[in-house]
């Protein structure tokens, strides 16, 4: 029986909210402003104070101390002098007092950890911190979009769990590229003793070696042989048969391959985009242009996906980019002034200490009513914090499934000190995808900060005067992070193998330039820049470049940029990168970071 497209909804031509010249001179022309809590002296005092303790004059500080009108602030005055790395030393009675009035500050947990080390064995003990905090970063999903990784569904699907260790090895198998070895692992009784559909998912992975490693007649066969035990848990064998039968050139079996992907509700939205733009190529290339013009509509309506972006622009469609903020009104700003925690975030902006700003709202989080949600991502928003914007952006979108564009793509508050030489778009959708936003982020691989840069990337491109690896932790400096980033993009951009070719600079990025270089020659890829995409071997760059290069389409809406390159993959061709900002107050030459701390 053949599978038939769903009918096409109607798909309309919408435009954003705001027309896309309109976009950062309407966001600079808020009306409303965050309040202001301290006044302009007190402003310049607390500047004075925090620099004059950087340096360790406490007498001069003190001084300063002294003229505050609103002492607001004093509990992270007295956090840096307490907690400074070399020119004071903190008593226990330092930091059990500290933590008896301020035990509702987001450093509350480092001070009280630091006061029962140093707590004398009779002393009596300190508060314990304020329970609750607004942890982690990126965007919230529900569902991994990757599409050749199911040994751990295999695994639940098992109806004997003793062959969950199998399924992790088979896995591990395909990944190392040895897709024979894995299915000798599937021989003997496993299919007994895991059950037809965990063994057959199981098979979908094998088969998904196989593609990978360029054995398509075999990845074919064996995704036929899964798909009728697999039932709902099919998509993954679906995806390898259509991809196989694809560079075979059996376009009809691909085309009832992707097509069975695309229908499978159960999937994440990037799944079923996939499957759907992929069923319209197949079906194009059999030359049934009206099967390829439903299928590029089913794809159509996933807007937010790399595909669903690819397809709009296919057939001409505008995509919805929802330019609006939630609304903060008075009554809610009032309810912020009444919290300590927002109260101190307010004076923290203004002493633009945006960071710092952030970890108090984070704090305030959990105890917050949820219908104040949208005010306080109206106010993250407003102080650009990324982080928590994307972070709140996101749940929202989750819990409501309300779309806040400007939420979702934050313009963060750091700038790298040479200035932004390569487009705001390409950096902040990496920074998206590697931290969300979270400059103090690390990876169990030892990739730091906002652009989670490695430290012998960093060596690499960086002078001997900012960074010489001797303290890993100064790439969690944002400035330093961002401006050694900046740079290695700048060098992957021109990167002569690469020579700006959009995909590959992002991949090399996550990947490295010399496993790029190779993919590019062992990789049948036919000159088809999505099936070179899809044929990468590992399973973490594919999902990077479809999500990066994806975010860079949308901040270019975002920003009101033209996207060149997503005109470009929806032809058929390599897409290249093009930059639309011009590059403002550059030095003759790149000028070494220093690290203020």
């Amino acid at each position: 029986m053949s599978i038939q497209a769903p009918a096409a909804e109607p798909i309309s031509i919408e435009t954003a909210l705001l027309s896309p010249g309109a976009i950062d001179k309407a966001l600079s022309q808020r009306t409303q402003s965050l309040p202001a809590v301290l006044s302009q002296s007190d402003v310049l005092l607390y500047r004075r104070i925090f620099s004059l303790q950087e340096l360790g004059q406490w007498a001069a500080a003190d001084r300063e101390i002294a003229k505050l009108k609103d002492q607001v602030l004093m509990g992270h005055v007295l956090y840096q002098r307490y907690m400074h790395p070399t020119a004071y030393r903190s008593t226990y009675e330092d930091l059990r007092g500290w933590m008896e009035a301020y035990a509702d500050h987001p450093e509350a947990t480092r001070v009280y950890g630091l006061a029962m080390k140093r707590k004398p064995a009779n002393a009596k003990a300190p508060v314990e911190p304020v329970s609750g905090f607004l942890a982690g970063n990126g965007v919230e999903t529900l569902a991994v979009f990757d599409r050749i990784n199911v040994s751990a569904r295999a695994a639940q699907l098992t109806r004997d769990k003793s062959a969950s260790g199998t399924f992790r090895q088979v896995s591990e198998l395909v990944r190392k590229g040895s897709p024979s070895s894995a299915l000798e692992l599937l021989d003997g009784n496993l299919k007994a003793k895991a059950g037809p559909v965990a063994f057959a998912v199981a098979q979908s992975e094998v088969a998904a070696g196989y593609y990978l490693a360029g054995d398509d007649k075999k990845a074919l066969e064996m995704a036929r042989e899964s798909l009728p035990r697999t039932g709902t848990e099919s998509t993954m064998a679906a995806w390898i048969g259509g991809l196989s039968s694809w560079r075979l050139g059996k376009y009809d079996e691909a085309a009832k391959m992707f097509e069975r992907v695309a229908l499978d509700s159960s999937s994440a939205d990037w799944t079923i985009s996939a499957g759907a733009y992929w069923a319209s190529r197949a079906h194009l290339v059999s030359r049934r242009p009206a099967e390829a013009t439903r299928w590029l509509a089913r794809a159509a309506t996933f807007p937010t996906t790399f595909y669903g972006l690819l397809a709009r622009r296919a057939l001409g469609v505008e995509t919805p980019v929802n330019l609006t903020e939630p609304a903060l009104t008075d009554a809610d700003i009032r309810r912020f002034m009444a919290q300590p925690n927002a109260r101190r975030a307010f004076a923290l902006v203004q002493l633009n200490m945006i960071d710092m700003a952030e970890l108090e709202l984070r704090k305030l989080y959990p105890r917050l009513d949820p219908a104040m949600g949208p005010a306080l991502l109206a106010i993250a928003g407003r102080a650009n914090m990324a982080g928590l914007t994307l972070r709140l952006a996101s749940r929202l979108q989750t819990e409501t499934g309300e779309r806040f564009t400007l939420g979702l793509f934050p313009m963060p508050h750091w700038e790298p000190p040479e200035g932004f030489t390569v487009d705001r778009a390409l950096l902040f959708s990496i920074m998206r995808q590697e931290s969300g936003f979270d400059a103090r982020a690390q990876s169990g691989s030892g990739a730091r900060g906002l652009m989670q840069l490695m430290p012998q990337t960093a060596l690499f491109i960086a002078t001997d005067r900012e960074y010489n690896g001797r303290d890993r932790s100064d790439l969690l400096d944002p400035q330093l992070n961002l401006a050694l980033g900046q740079r290695y993009v700048q060098h992957l951009i021109d990167h002569a193998p690469f020579s700006g070719n959009l995909f590959l600079v992002v991949a090399s990025y996550n990947a490295g330039p010399g496993n790029v270089g190779r993919w590019m020659k062992e990789v049948d890829h036919r000159n088809d820049p999505l099936l070179f995409i899809e044929s990468i071997p590992s399973r973490e760059t594919r999902m990077f470049v479809e999500r990066v290069v994806a975010n860079f389409w949308t901040y270019r809406m975002r920003l009101g940029q033209p996207s060149p390159s997503l005109e470009q993959v929806a032809s058929g061709q390599w897409p290249m990168y093009e930059s639309f900002e011009a590059l403002k107050d550059l030095p003759a030459k790149v000028q070494p970071v220093s690290l203020t701390r």
